[in-house]
């Protein structure tokens, strides 16, 4: 766990280059080992807190393996999981970037995030939705993180600059996320009306 904080990113960034050499076909046969490594590994640092584990690193632990996941099940679910992850974990860093320092591990961060990020899909206003909900989640993670939640030392803990800007950027995107939900939920009475007008 010394060294867990580069070797983890280097690491997921061999499996998508493995994984992107091998054909669809043995693309599914592979999916067992690697997705029980990593759910381990989160297990591992969850019960072993150590100090080398960033709130960063950790989100990233979980992206990469729900992706994974989408990617070889082709669910829904899978789908609007992995988007909300994908997109919590990118503007978890990006903000902690911009609030604090921009060192080696986000780099690292960031690069196994920019092989990630093609597995987004916008196809329907739930992907929205799950895009929208993880911008969200991430920019209040980024408070948290600040303060010292979670795995993070508190570095900024009472700035209340910081703590404007996160309710600034949070606002806009809460009410994009209600518009979306809402046409969502209009889309779906609308269709059980119609169907029950061409049952009857």
């Amino acid at each position: 766990m010394q060294y867990v904080t580069f070797t983890t990113p280097l690491a997921m960034l061999g499996i998508l280059m493995l994984r992107r050499t091998i054909a669809a076909n043995e693309k599914k046969a592979d999916s067992g080992l690697w997705f029980l490594g990593f759910v381990l590994y989160c297990l591992a640092m969850a019960v072993n807190v150590n100090e080398n584990v960033s709130n960063g690193l950790f989100l990233l632990t979980i992206c990469f393996v729900l992706v994974m996941i989408a990617e070889s099940i082709e669910l829904p679910a899978a789908t609007f999981y992995s988007n909300t992850m994908l997109s919590l974990t990118l503007v978890h860093e990006l903000l902690f970037c911009l609030f604090t320092d921009f060192g080696l591990e986000s780099i690292l961060i960031f690069a196994v995030l920019a092989s990630l990020i093609d597995n987004v899909r916008l196809e329907s206003d739930s992907d929205s939705i799950a895009v929208l909900l993880g911008c969200l989640l991430g920019v209040r993670g980024v408070g948290l993180t600040l303060s010292g939640g979670f795995f993070a030392e508190p570095t900024l803990a009472g700035d209340e600059l910081v703590e404007n800007w996160i309710k600034f950027i949070s606002a806009p995107i809460l009410g994009v996320l209600l518009f979306y939900l809402l046409k969502l939920s209009i889309d779906q009475i609308n269709r059980v009306e119609d169907t029950a007008l061409e049952e009857s």
